[in-house]
């Protein structure tokens, strides 16, 4: 299994090495501290050799990676993470709560959450195939702003915010 894994090591190395090739003849470099590699499939997690640069600089092995914004995690599948689209929407939320704190109605910061904190919770979710973990995952994540937004820790009340939310937004378009 080995000899397989270093002659599929071997040929990314040459599709390196011609990658490199065309950069450099269009008088462009391999940015390494921004480049990594990332495995997925059975042994995604198994040892193996760095790919290098022609110059002799390493690219690394990682766990996760960043493309266009969107964050992949190595595993046995190909999956998107979305730990970090959560942060940065609580970031975006939070944001709007200390600029209009308590201040502005409960309309006024659903209408900001939905343009300014949904779309990046949001970002790229149709990239992955979500698995019903992460679908439960981003909805807990909205259900949290509402029950922050609304001061309640009720399943229900947030569950009838919610559906008044999804139905006034309809008729708004």
């Amino acid at each position: 299994m080995t000899e397989q894994v270093n002659r599929l090591i071997n040929a990314l190395q040459c599709l390196m090495a011609a990658r490199e090739k065309k950069l450099l003849y269009l008088d462009m470099h391999v940015n390494v501290k921004k480049s990594t590699c990332i495995r997925f499939g059975a042994r995604y997690n198994a040892d193996c050799a760095c790919l290098s640069l022609v110059q002799g600089k390493p690219i690394q092995w990682s766990s996760h990676c960043r493309y266009l914004g969107v964050y992949f995690a190595s595993g046995r599948a190909f999956k998107c993470s979305f730990d970090r689209s959560k942060c940065q929407f609580f970031k975006s939320l939070n944001a709007i709560f200390s600029k209009v704190g308590r201040f502005a109605s409960e309309e006024v910061v659903l209408k900001l959450l939905r343009a300014k904190c949904l779309p990046v919770l949001l970002y790229g979710v149709e990239s992955c195939l979500l698995l019903v973990l992460d679908k439960r995952s981003l909805e807990f994540t909205v259900t949290r702003s509402f029950m922050k937004l609304f001061r309640t820790g009720s399943a229900a009340v947030v569950n009838e915010c919610q559906n008044s939310f999804v139905s006034s937004q309809l008729h708004t378009r």
